[in-house]
């Protein structure tokens, strides 16, 4: 029995080579099973299956199934596992109570690790393949099963009482969570693959990201390098330095000691069995170089594609695939469809963009005014956030905080900071901050001080260590991370006619009651964090984990209003305030990130739905990676840019929104080149 991981930064194609690596497991008659862990799963995207948690056999495939976790699925069968048949037997209080312990924000990451465990307890695959959420995600996800099984040994050892309920109702997963831990740190059973471009940045994460998860017991590592430029474009002058930059960034990986494949740069889509099979067969060099050649040694639509009978050859421009939009406002493809390549969208980028950001300078009435920029994985969301902080600081004289919620952010290095925190870092630029919400800080100060508050409202012995049992539970890590970033909001909240007492916290301590965490946002716990944002910003841009676990933190504070008024709890001003400035479209902007190919474009349309059933509308797309139309003349791009062509009219047609547009950037975006970039981005 076979496990293998595959991890690395939104964006750099999991998916893909995971999807790749199944489908090649199960053509070699291993009976293959792909689950997705992330929130934000493409699994039914790449293999055009409409998947769900229980495993989906893909269709023209003797051998190979699907699931993606979902957590209302994983939630409900939770609840079930936990219960049993014991709710027969309960009265309505008790029932009630129980019912109001699963509505804990954090039942849904225990319920979604329980599912994770479960599938590494399954025995009757052969091989079984993790495609994960990106990487901040996927590290917390591998060090549940060791906090999991720690924390309820040493609850068991107190009160007996979990943020979850009873520790008996998680007694009986201890031991799937211990073979959990065994499994994932057994090299001989299991191995973790992480993707990355060959880019600076990425080599860095990647290897940040390795040392993680050794700390966790994982030993059995390799490095798979994605979107390595094929050596020919290195002829042309505009790939020149980027090809140099690949060359030395492969160097450096295999000088780590570590396993290491590479895989080439896609003129196209990488989407249903038959590109996925193309991509298996790219791994064979001969097969590659004569893939290749089809596109600069002037061999028209013969070499590999013409010896396989065009199986998988692409169409010509001029006769390419339509890209229309269904009833359902899913993205379809007519393949008989005859179109011309002239479907260019004559846009002048700098001209669109200062304009869309104008409308919104235009409406600033001293207040704070928040952006948020959302998408998948790799859409780009902080080279944009950064960008944007740019313009609005240098171009627009306004004092900007750009903040990032992704846990795992580069935007200090791009803009070359050495270290950030919560606390506002001044860039060069005077009007320029940035921040940074750290997973670890985030907790620790939580735990600081709600014991420094408990303590001061509180002397009883036997609720302080329950109040300890609790905080040491892995779900207060999501209430923690809320927390700081509630904190941002606090910027535009005028603090007045809060008493300060014991439920401002959110904290039961009637006579050594049990203590209910769930939900502590109030601003009773103060901390050293609000001191540090007491200046004034004019804006507030954040820069969002992946789609998936952005619209959780997001939902958070719907959740925990609901929760309020169901616990009948005093009305908390703070968070109203703060649901009332994410949903007033004057205030605040959402941006939903994304690049014109189909899977991007799927998921902003989910949050862009998600968003809307909430309340929050967006206000513009950010449209990234167009391809200039000058790479037209090179044939390696020719078809892809037609097909970028059609993507950018379906999207205009699916969401009908203004949009910012971004140009590929030829070179990795640092401190030394953002400013260029700027100016061909904006009308400075």
């Amino acid at each position: 029995m076979k496990y293998i991981f595959f991890s690395g930064k939104g964006g750099v194609g999991k998916t893909t080579i995971s999807s790749a690596a199944a489908l090649n497991f199960a053509l070699n008659g291993k009976k293959t099973l792909i689950v997705s862990t992330d929130p934000a799963s493409n699994l039914s995207d790449i293999f055009e299956q409409n998947l769900k948690e229980e495993e989906t056999k893909i269709t023209g495939t003797d051998n190979l199934y699907a699931s993606e976790i979902n957590a209302a699925d994983s939630l409900e069968r939770y609840k079930a596992k936990v219960l049993g048949d014991s709710i027969k037997d309960l009265d309505n209080d008790v029932v009630s109570m129980i019912e109001e312990e699963f509505k804990s924000p954090c039942t849904e990451e225990i319920a979604g690790f329980d599912s994770f465990t479960g599938f590494i307890a399954r025995k009757d695959f052969d091989v079984i393949i993790f495609d994960t959420a990106p990487t901040g995600h996927t590290l917390r996800l591998m060090s549940l099963p060791l906090k999991w099984t720690t924390y309820i040994e040493e609850v068991k050892k107190g009160e007996g009482r979990t943020c979850m309920g009873p520790v008996t109702n998680l007694e009986g997963s201890i031991e799937v969570y211990n073979e959990a831990l065994r499994i994932l740190t057994d090299e001989t059973s299991t191995s973790f693959s992480f993707v990355m471009r060959p880019q600076e940045l990425s080599l860095y994460e990647t290897l940040r990201s390795i040392e993680e998860i050794k700390s966790v017991g994982i030993k059995n590592i390799e490095i798979l390098i994605n979107q390595v430029l094929p050596d020919k474009l290195a002829k042309f002058n505009t790939f020149e330095e980027q090809y140099k930059l690949n060359e030395k960034i492969i160097k450096q990986a295999k000088e780590t000691g570590y396993k290491i494949k590479k895989y080439y740069l896609m003129p196209e889509e990488i989407k249903g069995l038959d590109s996925l099979k193309k991509f298996i067969l790219m791994e064979d060099k001969n097969y590659a170089e004569k893939y290749f050649a089809q596109f600069f040694d002037g061999g028209g639509n013969t070499g590999c594609a013409a010896e396989r009978g065009n199986k998988y050859s692409n169409k010509n421009a001029d006769t390419a695939d339509r890209i229309i939009i269904n009833k359902d406002n899913n993205i379809n493809i007519n393949k008989d469809a005859d179109i011309s390549s002239n479907t260019d969208i004559k846009i002048d980028i700098k001209e669109n963009n200062s304009n869309i950001i104008a409308k919104i300078t235009d409406k600033i009435k001293n207040q704070t005014v928040f952006i948020f920029f959302i998408g998948k994985g790799g859409t780009g969301k902080s080279t944009i956030s950064l960008l944007t902080g740019l313009y609005l600081s240098k171009y627009k004289n306004k004092k900007t905080l750009v903040v990032s919620v992704d846990p795992a952010s580069h935007i200090g290095k791009i803009m070359g900071v050495e270290s950030l925190e919560q606390k506002p870092v001044q860039t060069e630029n005077k009007n320029l901050f940035l921040s940074v919400i750290s997973p670890d800080a985030a907790l620790s100060d939580y735990k600081t001080d709600t014991m420094q508050f408990f303590k001061k409202v509180s002397n009883n012995a036997d609720s302080l260590k329950v109040l300890e049992e609790e905080l040491n539970s892995p779900c207060t890590l999501e209430i923690a991370y809320f927390k700081k970033f509630y904190n941002y909001f606090k910027l535009g909240y005028e603090k007045n006619n809060l008493n300060g007492n014991a439920n401002d916290a959110g904290i039961n301590i009637n006579a050594g009651d049990n203590l209910n965490l769930n939900g502590k946002i109030n601003n009773a716990l103060q901390n050293n964090t609000y001191d540090n944002l007491k200046d004034k910003f004019d804006y507030i841009i954040f820069d969002t984990a992946p789609t998936g676990h952005a619209l959780r933190l997001l939902f958070l504070a719907f959740e925990y209003q609901k929760e309020n008024k169901n616990n009948n709890s005093v009305k908390d001003e703070e968070l109203e305030f703060l649901i009332n400035t994410i949903t007033d479209k004057e205030k605040t902007y959402f941006s939903l990130a994304l690049y014109p190919e189909f899977t991007p474009v799927e998921e902003a349309y989910r949050a862009y739905k998600d968003l809307k059933e909430a309340g929050i509308e967006v206000s513009f797309l950010s449209i990234n990676y167009l391809l200039n139309a000058k790479l037209k003349s090179i044939k390696f791009f020719k078809d892809k840019i037609n097909q970028e062509s059609k993507y950018l009219n379906a999207i205009k047609e699916k969401f009908n929104l203004p949009s910012l547009y971004f140009e590929q950037y030829p070179y990795e975006i640092n401190y030394s080149n953002i400013e260029k970039f700027l100016k061909d981005s904006f009308k400075l």
